[in-house]
This record gives C-alpha cells, structure tokens and sequence, in this order.
C-alpha cells in the first residue's frame, strides 16, 4: 500500500515553519505547554471566501501552561519571531469596548469589509487587553461574534 501523503494540517505546519516557531516560543518563554488556536484557511475550505491561491493557517490565541496570553503579549511574541503574518487582522487596539462600538451593538460592529480579502468578514472575536476572568460567565472574557449579513448570505 502506498504511503498516504500527509495531512493538510501537516503540510501547513511545515510549510509554514510552524514547529519552528513553536519551539523557539518554547524556548523563550520556558514552558513545557504551549497551545496555538488559529483558523485554516484556503482553497477547499469553507468556500474560500477570502480567495487565497493556497492554505494558510492564522492564529487568534496562545495559551501557556494553561493560561492564555494577554493580547499584548501575544502580539509582542509573534512580533519578536517575525511572524506578524500569522496573526488574525486586528481591527483595534487601544481603545474601550464603548470607543470601538461608537454607538453600535456588538452585533451591528460585527458587520464589515474583511482586512483579508474584498468581502464581507465572517464575523469579530472582542477580547481585553488583559485576560479577565468572568465570574457570571464562568470562564475568560471574549466575544465572538459572526456577521449577521454573512450569515445571511449563506
């Protein structure tokens, strides 16, 4: 039987230098665990609505022994390594919950052109500079939320 290639997910890692990186934050930082989160990308996935030639992998949190880094920090690391490429865009940076709404519902400000393509986003991802914990929601503060109009369109 002939050997399977490997996985896309594999393919992506490899060809983006993933374990690289992941073992250079390893090092820097002097963990022993450490989780990646991001979102695949690309032809043959979900539509492709951002028109991209080929996979790619974006990432959106690290968490570090079990504890997720602070916006921040995550963008500092992935700076330090050069690797801003790998980054989800970031709408905004610096500025309360209320600043960034300007009077809109979370729901409406989740509507709008996405920074990767030509289209409409498929939604926001809304989280504190600091990581907080959420007594009333049991877990870490964050916000996600899709795009009523890309829903729609669907």
């Amino acid at each position: 039987m002939p050997d399977k290639p490997p996985h896309f997910f594999w393919q992506i890692a490899q060809s983006e230098g993933l374990i690289d990186l992941a073992n250079a934050v390893v090092k820097e930082l002097g963990c022993q665990h450490l989780i990646l989160r991001g979102e695949i990308l690309g032809p043959n996935i979900q539509s492709n609505i951002y028109h991209l030639s080929a996979r790619k992998v974006l990432f959106f949190d690290i968490q570090v022994e079990q504890r997720y880094l602070d916006a921040d920090k995550m963008l500092g690391l992935f700076e330090r390594h050069g690797r801003q490429d790998l980054m989800v865009p970031i709408l905004s940076r610096d500025k309360t919950l209320a600043e960034w709404l300007a009077g809109q519902s979370i729901s409406q400000a989740a509507n709008g052109e996405s920074k990767l393509h030509k289209t409409m986003r498929e939604g926001i991802v809304i989280r504190p500079s600091k990581e907080q914990f959420s007594p009333e929601l049991s877990g870490r503060l964050i916000i996600k939320q899709i795009s009523p109009e890309y829903l729609a369109q669907g």
